[in-house]
């Protein structure tokens, strides 16, 4: 395939992210004209019903759905090159099991109400984290391999806690679901404040990371060859991947295969260096979350399609798709 150039890949994929916003904004249950939707906009102190709509449900929706996508999609393309494998995805850690955790037992203590619930989904992918990076330290070195395989077990071992709380949850079970299947409509303001204040510096973050982060495509002694501190960065790097995880997961519940297809996409049209395949990964990450959200609120008006089935069914033939591809990166 015929590599996109950086800058009008920016661009193009910019524009979409911007227009599948728009759309979020004027699609749902109910349709509102465009020319509503910009005078809400242009004039804050409106208050018909339009109004209401669009700023106290809509806009915070959007904006939730944009960060959490491209908190995913960065940190999955930075996970890959880090551990130099291909499968990684930001869930491997245990973030998202823990934070299945955390809200399970926020709804059987019966505070599964409000803030409540992403400050526990928060708190048990914090838990899980701590408890990954633990198991993978060998002496003062942090081993990748084990990271991602300790993610894994004790994901393995959190789902099935998981089972046990729903079993546990009685006419709760719906609460919980809903919240595992993927949902953006409990998103507010200050939702959108907390993962703007940690996604836009993560991303950063990783973005600048670029250079080494290419090393490390290359195994951890050329890493260490180019002058890198190969724990520090390891554990550094890691650690900000986990956060950006864990307050997506918080924000959204599990919404699965934007931190492993984007990065893969994005890969195939621009190439591998990381300083360009990360923002734009974030780009595309915020354009597929938007998109399927809006996809969920308006395919079945009646019935509204969890956000994570949504990109689980546009991101599972994709992936297929990349892999039967003779000459992919």
């Amino acid at each position: 395939m015929r590599r996109v150039p950086p800058g009008p890949a920016l661009i193009v994929i910019g524009v979409l992210t911007l227009a599948a916003a728009a759309s979020g904004l004027l699609l749902g249950d109910i349709s509102i004209p465009w020319r509503d939707v910009a005078s809400v906009l242009l004039d804050p102190w409106t208050t018909d019903q339009n109004a209401v709509i669009v700023r106290e449900l809509r806009v915070p929706r959007v904006l939730v759905g944009l960060l959490a996508g491209a908190a995913l999609a960065a940190s999955g393309a930075a996970l890959q090159s880090l551990t130099g494998n291909p499968l990684a995805d930001p869930y491997l850690a245990g973030v998202a099991s823990g934070a299945s955790v955390g809200v399970g037992a926020a709804v059987l203590l019966g505070i599964g109400t409000g803030a409540a619930l992403p400050i526990m989904a928060f708190a048990g992918s914090a838990v899980a984290t701590v408890l990954v990076f633990a198991a993978s330290r060998r002496g003062s070195r942090l081993d990748l391999d084990a990271f991602l395989l300790a993610g894994v077990v004790l994901g393995t071992f959190l789902a099935a806690v998981m089972q046990l709380l729903l079993s546990l949850a009685g006419q709760d079970q719906s609460r919980i679901l809903g919240w595992l299947m993927g949902y953006l409509g409990d998103s507010n303001p200050s939702q959108v404040l907390w993962l703007a204040a940690t996604v836009v510096p993560g991303v950063m973050v990783l973005a600048a990371s670029g250079k080494a982060l290419d090393a490390f495509c290359f195994g951890e002694d050329t890493a260490r060859s180019i002058g890198i501190r190969v724990e520090w960065f390891k554990v550094s790097r890691l650690g900000v991947i986990a956060l950006l995880t864990a307050v997506a997961v918080a924000s959204t519940g599990i919404v699965g295969f934007v931190g492993l297809v984007v990065p893969h996409l994005v890969r195939t049209a621009v190439g591998p260096p990381n300083r360009i395949l990360i923002p734009v990964s974030a780009l595309g990450g915020a354009l597929l979350l938007s998109v399927a959200d809006t996809l969920g609120r308006t395919v079945l008006p009646d019935r509204p399609l969890p956000v994570g089935v949504v990109t689980a069914l546009i991101g599972a033939p994709v992936m297929v798709g990349l892999l039967r591809r003779p000459n992919r990166t």
